[in-house]
């Protein structure tokens, strides 16, 4: 497990713990959070939010996956949306 927590203007401060042994990749670890947080949207009623949050794409850039798996138990990865200058478009 490793706990997960989203970086971005509409839903900063969201976290989640994520069981990397279904995960095969970065992209698959930011596809749960979004499925997770999404959810959470609909299970407190909250329609536009869901509808904004169905529109982000999320990634990691500050770690590798092997980085990932390896990390310790109290150590946290950043979900983000925003644009970086040294990023290419994954």
């Amino acid at each position: 497990m490793v706990l997960c927590e989203i970086s971005c203007e509409f839903f900063g401060g969201f976290k989640t713990n994520i069981d990397l042994n279904y995960m095969d990749n970065k992209k698959d670890i930011c596809k749960q959070v979004k499925r997770t947080l999404i959810t959470t949207l609909q299970m407190n009623n909250l329609p536009e939010l869901v509808g904004k949050a169905e529109k982000i794409n999320f990634h990691i850039h500050d770690l590798e996956f092997g980085q990932i798996l390896l990390m310790e138990n109290d150590q946290k990865v950043w979900i983000c949306n925003h644009k970086h200058h040294n990023e290419n478009n994954e």
